[in-house]
């Protein structure tokens, strides 16, 4: 039974022997489907232009409204018009592709100084929110803000309408428009409420309501031509008309109307203020996403530069902030680098992987030694101001500090600083090891042991390193460094340790890669095991290259108030500067007969991109304001990263190249789909021609290579049965040849009885030759 009416509403009346084929094709009426498709290309205009300006006016920028809404309404109406033909749509794909490279090559310093501008003024908003100081930011190439927000903002609207047009056209999928269009508005709806909002916002709902509202008639499907049904997997479809799409429109803004007056009672009654429970409740959490990044999120446990009081093993990747942790001020005495402790290790627990601290620095011996050197004329006595100004509530001191003298800030317990707190130490700085000479040479047996489960891996490594028990500290010290630096690379994205696996072996045996924390608890367990007493140590390290690009020098401070005695660099003064995340580090303590606890640092230098979390580690690091930094122990020096703002650094080189492909390949995504799909009813055909038998094989066979003719010959789609279609295709085949091939399919395809072998060979091959000649027929004619 027909679906719909033809126009003299006469029924179709086969000839005498001829076999009618139903096709959804002949249920049609003439219809005009233009106004369908610019109706919902104004649709998608106005939902990607009021996205778009709904954030950057969010934010407080500014940009040209006429160029911005210009050019995306000519965008829209180059859409709806090359959208109706098959080669139009592949037309605009490499228009699409053709005005984007040459924009983004002859307009790159607008639309990147337009990015970093967004990006910017998105970080000021956030740190004032968060009361945060000192967020890095990016320096602007173009200094107009005005001109590179507009840029930009038609950059990103050109990419969000030409994606939001395809969805809504093919598949009116209104959650990856919602998706697509509402993600970066969260933000600010996050940070001032839904009364912030400006005005585009309500023509953005609407637009989503027509959307949801077409969805979920049921009938959207694109077609292309009149036909006013089409065939979809689920059945016969109607395509929505124009009097359909405006009623949706109307109905759209009528829902809008009802939940604007909603949202004034809400108002009213203070239903939502923007302070509400939800969002007090996840503010740490988005602060920590914000400062951290989406890395910070998978780690097991906060870590200020993967290191958080000798816990191991659930830092995915070091990500890092730069924003001060500590404020020192004192005076330098050598270009050695400043250690500032605030862990001492002393247990390892193997596979639950964390060192069991101890308060007991038990160098307060090797103190008294200093001191006594400083009163002789050999030394130095120095003080140290630090004040805790992001750090975690901690002891905070340099070496060799008299914890007789320690004043101000400090908590009651009388060890840890509290936030925001200032402590003055008294330390006295190690000039040369000669001037501590102690008598002590036992620290105890806690700092020999090494736990059974691991001993044979340490054993095994010790033989590989070619470490051998006896040896001298000093020796073994070099050799276990040069060994990691050759051997295991340093990276800030070593990978968690699996769960159920020690920290060390894996480290060792598998991983061979890591931060400071692997090498510092690696080698603590290594020298025990060649019979050198060792400890492992947390807290900032900061070398003098750190110093020299971050510290302010403090003219009104007296030297003589902040040291006195002997100073290698003979020439210094008091100065302040800062450690951050990007300062934190692990470090060895080995004890040496008659000197007691020294330093000694096997981190070995950065060998690869320290960054390592390629592309998309690099751009979360931009849209959070991570960057690329590295924490990087350079035996006793320091690599630190000054934070400079121009971030394309981050984007020269190989990154350059991964960006491209990834600006690439979304741009041809249309045309990747389009390939895929094709495959996918490729391989589908292929299995279910393999499993059919030899009559359905030959009805496939047959549409299969009549299908594409079908769609583009609109005169052969009036042929409805097998005897005027063959005469149609092939006009030059002999009659008898024609004649019995109409016969075998119509046998094919409603006999209950199946084809013979020689039936089905001889019409698969008559099919096959026929077909040749006619594509080479119509070439010959092409080239004439």
């Amino acid at each position: 039974m027909a679906l719909g009416k033809r126009k003299k509403e006469q029924p179709l009346v086969p000839s005498p022997g001829v076999t009618v084929i139903t096709a959804y094709r002949d249920t049609r009426t003439e219809k005009n489907g233009n106004t369908d498709i610019m109706i919902k290309a104004i649709a998608v205009f106005l939902l990607s232009a009021s996205s778009i300006y709904m954030y950057i006016d969010g934010i407080g920028l500014s940009m040209s409204l006429v160029v911005f809404f210009g050019t995306l309404a000519a965008e829209a109406l180059i859409l709806s018009l090359c959208y109706r033909s098959s080669k139009g749509e592949n037309l605009v794909a490499l228009l699409f592709l053709a005005v984007f490279v040459f924009a983004g090559i002859n307009f790159r310093y607008e639309i990147n100084s337009g990015f970093y501008a967004v990006v910017n003024t998105t970080i000021d908003r956030i740190t004032d929110f968060f009361e945060l100081s000192g967020m890095r930011t990016y320096t602007e190439r173009v200094a107009n803000r005005y001109v590179t927000v507009t840029a930009f903002s038609i950059a990103v609207g050109m990419i969000l309408e030409y994606i939001v047009f395809n969805l809504v056209i093919w598949s009116a999928s209104y959650v990856w428009c919602f998706i697509l269009t509402i993600i970066p508005n969260l933000v600010i709806i996050y940070l001032d409420g839904l009364s912030s909002l400006p005005a585009s916002a309500c023509v953005w709902l609407v637009m989503m309501v027509y959307i949801a509202l077409v969805r979920g008639g049921g009938h959207f499907r694109f077609n292309r031509g009149s036909t006013e049904y089409i065939r979809t997997r689920k059945g016969i479809s109607y395509r929505v008309d124009k009097a359909t799409d405006l009623n949706m429109f109307f109905m759209a803004i009528v829902i809008w109307v009802a939940g604007l007056m909603l949202a004034l009672v809400c108002s009213r009654l203070n239903i939502y203020n923007g302070q509400s429970r939800i969002k007090e409740s996840t503010e740490p959490a988005v602060k920590d996403a914000f400062l951290r990044g989406a890395d910070g999120i998978m780690n097991r446990y906060p870590a200020t530069g993967g290191l958080n009081s000798g816990r191991l093993g659930g830092v995915n990747r070091v990500t890092q902030d730069g924003q001060p942790d500590l404020e020192i001020t004192f005076t330098p005495y050598s270009t050695d680098t400043l250690y500032i402790r605030n862990f001492i290790g002393e247990y390892y627990n193997p596979v639950d992987n964390y060192w069991t601290g101890t308060d007991d620095k038990d160098d307060q011996e090797q103190v008294s030694a200093l001191k006594k050197s400083y009163k002789s004329g050999k030394g130095a006595r120095a003080c140290m101001d630090i004040k805790n100004v992001g750090a975690d509530v901690r002891p905070y001191e340099p070496y060799y500090t008299d914890t007789t003298e320690i004043t101000d800030g400090i908590s009651d317990d009388g060890k840890a600083l509290p936030s925001g707190a200032t402590e003055t130490v008294t330390y006295y700085p190690l000039i040369s090891l000669d001037d501590m000479q102690i008598k002590s040479s036992d620290p105890g047996d806690g700092y020999r042991g090494v736990p059974t489960d691991i001993y044979q891996t340490v054993s095994d490594f010790c033989r590989r390193a070619g470490l051998k028990a006896g040896m001298d500290t000093e020796q073994a010290v070099e050799r276990l460094r040069a060994y990691f630096q050759k051997n295991y690379p340093y990276t800030l994205s070593p990978g968690a340790t699996p769960k159920g696996r020690d920290f060390v072996e894996y480290f060792l045996n598998e991983n061979k890669k890591g931060y400071c924390a692997h090498y510092a608890s690696s080698a603590v367990l290594i020298f025990r095991s060649l019979g050198i007493p060792a400890r492992y140590c947390e807290g900032y390290a900061v070398s003098m290259e750190s110093m020299a690009n971050n510290a302010e020098r403090e003219d009104e401070l007296s030297y003589d108030d902040y040291y006195s005695g002997q100073n290698a660099l003979r020439s210094s003064a008091v100065i302040r500067t800062t450690a951050s995340d990007m300062n934190a580090h692990a470090w060895v303590e080995v004890y040496e007969k008659g000197h007691g606890w020294v330093v000694a640092d096997v981190t070995p230098a950065a060998t690869e991109d320290t960054g390592g979390g390629g592309f998309l580690s690099d751009l979360m690091s931009i849209l959070t304001g991570g960057g690329s930094r590295n924490d990087t122990i350079q035996n006793n020096n320091v690599s630190d990263d000054n934070g400079t703002g121009d971030i394309r650094d981050s984007f020269r080189g190989p990154r350059a190249m991964w960006l491209m492909l990834v600006m690439i390949l979304v741009l041809a995504s249309p045309l990747i789909w389009i390939g895929m799909k094709s495959l996918y009813s490729d391989i589908r055909y292929r299995r279910a021609f393999a499993a059919a038998g030899s009559s359905d094989r030959l009805i496939m066979h047959y549409q299969r290579q009549t299908e594409r003719r079908r769609r583009r010959d609109k005169e052969f789609s009036r042929r409805v049965n097998y005897e005027e279609q063959l005469l149609y295709l092939y006009p030059d085949m002999a009659s008898e040849d024609r004649q019995r091939l109409k016969d075998i399919l119509d046998k094919a395809g409603y006999s209950p009885h199946g084809l013979s072998d020689e039936e089905y060979e001889w019409a698969m091959n008559e099919l096959g030759q026929s077909s040749r000649k006619r594509r080479h027929t119509a070439s010959n004619s092409d080239r004439v």
